[in-house]
Order: C-alpha cells, then structure tokens, then sequence
C-alpha cells in the first residue's frame, strides 16, 4: 500500500495535464488521464474492479464539470486507500485544507515544476509509508492484547 506507483491525473487543461502524464511516465509511474469528474470516477471504479487501484490522484481543485472538492471527497469515501494532490493555479482555501487528510494527502499551487511534483509524490509516499506503519503497529498490539487475555467460558 505504501509505495506510489499508478497515478491518475484530473485535469481540464490538456497542456498541463498531458505534459505531467509525460513525466510521470518518464519517472517509471503508470499514469493515465481523466478531463473530468466523471471520467474520474469511471477510471477509479474500473482499476479498483481490476484489483489494481490507484495509488494517487493528482487533481486540479476546480474543473469545468465539478469542484475537485466533491471529488476528492468522493474518493475518500469510495477509495480510501488512494492518496489526493490537489493542484490549483488559486492558492488554497480554508475548505481545501479542511478536507486534506494530513496522512495520506498534499496540497500545492498550480504550475508544478518536475522536480516539485517528485518531492510532493516523494511527501505523499512518505506520509503513507508512516500510515501504513502506524496501522501495522495497532494491529500486532491488538493482536498482541487479544493472545493474552484469559479466556473467560461464557454461562449458558
């Protein structure tokens, strides 16, 4: 779950979103486009039926058919597992960072240099690679907790 190796980008402008699906494949990701939200959800819903889900989003906050907002709070609750960037060329909001899950999830401003969008994928990784860890631990300490507890017969 950790590692970052399939990326989807979500963005209307075909430059922009066609030079960085060049990079990225370049840098050894798989990575592929939707212009908008529903193309999103189409692409989202048919890796995760191929059992080979995304492992980042890359998305522009504000797209013709949708605000990336709504979109990436779809992905939360559909796909919990994929990790967001939203890019956007207006800064952040108060609800943009409100919705930024501070363990899985980045925020940067519109254009991302090559070597800026590698660190901030390197950040994401990071963040997920300490998640994945965090969870690791809870599990073998419940694990842990469980093997150790008496067994109590239940009265019937």
């Amino acid at each position: 779950m950790e590692f970052v190796r399939r990326i989807l980008v979500v963005d209307d402008e075909p430059h922009y979103a066609n030079t960085l699906i060049r990079h990225l494949k370049r840098e050894g990701f798989f990575a592929d486009l939707a212009h908008d939200d529903q193309a999103a959800t189409i692409k989202i819903e048919e890796a995760h039926s191929r059992k080979a889900p995304f492992d980042l989003i890359i998305m522009n906050t504000l797209i013709h058919t949708i605000n990336g907002i709504d979109l990436l709070a779809w992905a939360h609750k559909h796909h919990p597992g994929v990790s967001v960037i939203l890019v956007s060329a207006y800064g952040h909001s108060d609800e943009t960072i409100g919705r930024i899950r501070p363990d899985m999830d980045d925020y940067d401003k519109k254009p991302l240099t090559p070597q800026r969008m590698m660190e901030v994928i390197d950040s994401v990784e990071r963040k997920r690679k300490c998640a994945h860890v965090r969870l690791r631990k809870q599990r073998d300490n419940l694990k842990d907790g469980l093997s150790e507890a008496p067994f109590a017969p239940v009265d019937t």
